[in-house]
Protein backbone atom coordinates (compact mmCIF):
# COMPACT_ATOMS: atom_id res chain seq x y z
CA UNK A 1 0.00 0.00 0.00
CA UNK A 2 1.22 3.74 -0.65
CA UNK A 3 0.80 6.31 0.42
CA UNK A 4 0.38 10.73 -0.88
CA UNK A 5 4.43 10.75 -0.73
CA UNK A 6 4.12 8.29 -3.80
CA UNK A 7 4.55 9.09 -7.16
CA UNK A 8 1.71 8.15 -9.24
CA UNK A 9 -0.82 8.09 -5.59
CA UNK A 10 -2.70 11.39 -7.17
CA UNK A 11 -5.09 11.87 -8.83
CA UNK A 12 -7.70 11.01 -6.40
CA UNK A 13 -11.04 10.22 -7.38
CA UNK A 14 -13.68 12.92 -7.23
CA UNK A 15 -16.49 11.18 -6.19
CA UNK A 16 -15.33 8.39 -3.88
CA UNK A 17 -12.21 9.49 -2.80
CA UNK A 18 -9.53 6.88 -3.41
CA UNK A 19 -6.12 7.72 -4.62
CA UNK A 20 -3.24 5.71 -6.07
CA UNK A 21 -5.59 4.77 -9.04
CA UNK A 22 -4.45 2.37 -11.96
CA UNK A 23 -6.62 3.95 -14.60
CA UNK A 24 -8.07 6.71 -14.48
CA UNK A 25 -10.76 9.28 -16.71
CA UNK A 26 -9.89 13.09 -16.47
CA UNK A 27 -12.64 15.98 -15.40
CA UNK A 28 -13.79 17.63 -17.69
CA UNK A 29 -16.56 20.56 -18.09
CA UNK A 30 -17.72 19.80 -20.99
CA UNK A 31 -19.14 15.58 -20.90
CA UNK A 32 -19.67 15.63 -24.47
CA UNK A 33 -15.39 15.45 -24.72
CA UNK A 34 -16.03 11.96 -22.90
CA UNK A 35 -19.56 11.39 -24.35
CA UNK A 36 -21.19 7.90 -22.22
CA UNK A 37 -18.62 5.81 -22.71
CA UNK A 38 -17.76 3.26 -20.05
CA UNK A 39 -14.23 1.67 -19.62
CA UNK A 40 -14.96 -1.90 -21.33
CA UNK A 41 -13.28 -5.16 -20.72
CA UNK A 42 -10.76 -5.43 -23.23
CA UNK A 43 -9.67 -1.92 -23.25
CA UNK A 44 -6.61 -1.66 -21.07
CA UNK A 45 -7.56 -0.24 -17.65
CA UNK A 46 -3.99 1.49 -17.19
CA UNK A 47 -3.14 5.24 -17.12
CA UNK A 48 0.44 5.73 -18.26
CA UNK A 49 2.48 7.06 -15.26
CA UNK A 50 4.91 9.57 -17.42
CA UNK A 51 7.67 12.29 -16.66
CA UNK A 52 7.98 15.80 -18.47
CA UNK A 53 11.48 17.19 -18.72
CA UNK A 54 10.67 19.37 -15.29
CA UNK A 55 10.42 16.04 -13.82
CA UNK A 56 7.05 16.30 -13.07
CA UNK A 57 4.72 12.95 -13.09
CA UNK A 58 1.50 12.85 -15.00
CA UNK A 59 -0.97 9.75 -15.38
CA UNK A 60 -3.09 9.62 -18.99
CA UNK A 61 -6.56 9.70 -19.32
CA UNK A 62 -8.31 6.41 -20.77
CA UNK A 63 -10.55 8.38 -22.79
CA UNK A 64 -8.86 11.43 -24.32
CA UNK A 65 -5.12 12.83 -25.03
CA UNK A 66 -4.79 14.56 -21.75
CA UNK A 67 -2.79 13.80 -18.76
CA UNK A 68 -3.41 14.94 -15.27
CA UNK A 69 -0.65 15.52 -12.43
CA UNK A 70 0.26 13.08 -10.87
CA UNK A 71 3.07 14.56 -8.38
CA UNK A 72 3.64 13.28 -4.98
CA UNK A 73 1.86 15.09 -2.13
CA UNK A 74 -0.56 17.12 -5.78
CA UNK A 75 -3.42 18.07 -3.72
CA UNK A 76 -6.69 18.97 -5.11
CA UNK A 77 -5.11 16.64 -8.58
CA UNK A 78 -8.38 14.94 -9.15
CA UNK A 79 -9.60 12.63 -11.96
CA UNK A 80 -12.92 9.67 -12.15
CA UNK A 81 -11.31 6.25 -10.79
CA UNK A 82 -12.78 3.58 -13.55
CA UNK A 83 -15.73 2.17 -11.12
CA UNK A 84 -16.68 5.72 -10.69
CA UNK A 85 -17.33 6.79 -13.95
CA UNK A 86 -18.70 3.29 -15.44
CA UNK A 87 -21.00 3.63 -12.95
CA UNK A 88 -22.83 6.92 -13.79
CA UNK A 89 -22.31 5.99 -17.46
CA UNK A 90 -23.48 2.95 -17.48
CA UNK A 91 -26.71 4.46 -16.06
CA UNK A 92 -26.84 7.20 -18.82
CA UNK A 93 -25.57 9.66 -16.89
CA UNK A 94 -22.43 12.03 -16.33
CA UNK A 95 -20.70 11.91 -13.48
CA UNK A 96 -20.43 15.11 -11.28
CA UNK A 97 -17.89 17.78 -12.04
CA UNK A 98 -17.50 19.31 -8.23
CA UNK A 99 -17.15 17.49 -5.13
CA UNK A 100 -19.76 15.83 -3.42
CA UNK A 101 -20.78 17.17 -0.17
CA UNK A 102 -21.42 14.53 2.38
CA UNK A 103 -24.09 15.17 5.38
CA UNK A 104 -22.51 15.29 8.53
Amino acid sequence: MSHQGYEGWFPECLICGMGNLGGIVCLTADGEVHGLTPIVAGRSGISDLVRDDASHRWKQCLLRDHRVLSDPFAWGSRAYCIGCWDHFTTQGMFPPTTALSRPE
